[in-house]
């Protein structure tokens, strides 16, 4: 394990597709145990598991972020030796990542820069793949998405109008690998994405959605403040394996 301060934070471009299955297993391992995820996938086996289906999943939604938002890791400093991947044995890895290790924080944040020629070939090129073979979660409750999917577009909704007609960013995704949690690099890794948005001295406001009341205090460090609490409810509870009937979100905001 490469050790933190040995670690850098970079934004990678649509180009970095090799990265691509290490960041689909940073983000199953982070959010393995995240309510809103148990929540959405009832009957699924846990994204740790890292399946065939679940990392083909992941991935495909990794290079979606890469073509249509911001995403940034944490990678060696240039002159360190990158550490070794943790052995994997094919029941429990998707081939195709294989051999690689997870990749400490991952960072994503919506929109993405626009006007990029290259990105939009890029686009057309994942349009066709979707359509010819997509690459569903197969373990989510497509009602409960559907909530989800709906209290999203309200949420954004409201964040707009706090925003009073400046542009906003979404925050999607800050996750840290099980192995890194603990060493503040969930923290470096917010920091940078602020900062590199403008966002951290001023600039357009930033909202994300919270699901754990432990991380509420994490985000308020940096400036977030609580503008809704919601839960989620719905779909179906008879059979499920976590036993979670709703879920609740705190949205949170940093405003200017």
């Amino acid at each position: 394990m490469t050790p933190v301060e040995d670690l850098e934070i970079i934004e990678l471009s649509a180009a970095d597709r090799d990265l691509i299955p290490s960041i689909a297993k940073t983000v199953c391992r982070a959010f393995n145990n995240d309510p809103l995820i148990r929540w959405l996938r009832p009957h699924g086996d846990d994204w740790a598991q890292l399946g065939e289906s679940t990392m083909k999943f992941q991935c495909r939604r990794i290079q979606r972020s890469l073509l249509r938002g911001r995403v940034f890791v944490t990678r060696p400093k240039r002159g360190v030796k990158p550490a070794s991947p943790p052995r994997s044995s094919p029941q429990t890895a998707d081939r195709a990542a294989a051999g690689q290790a997870p990749i400490a924080a991952v960072g994503i944040m919506y929109p993405g820069h626009k006007g990029d020629a290259p990105k939009a070939l890029a686009q057309l090129r994942f349009f066709l793949v979707e359509f010819f073979d997509p690459a569903p979660d197969t373990g989510g409750d497509m009602e409960r998405v559907g909530i989800m999917i709906k209290n999203h577009d309200r949420i954004e909704a409201t964040a707009k109008k706090l925003a009073g007609g400046r542009p906003t960013r979404y925050i999607e995704v800050v996750a840290v690998d099980p192995t890194y949690q603990g060493k503040k690099l969930g923290g470096r890794m917010l920091q940078y994405m602020l900062e590199a948005d403008g966002a951290a001295e001023g600039g357009n406001p930033v909202y994300l959605e919270c699901t754990q009341s432990s991380n509420v205090g994490f985000y308020e460090r940096y400036g977030f403040e609580v503008v809704e609490e919601s839960e989620l409810s719905g779909g179906p509870s008879q059979g499920a394996k976590t036993g979670e009937d709703s879920v609740k979100l705190w949205v949170m905001m940093k405003r200017r």
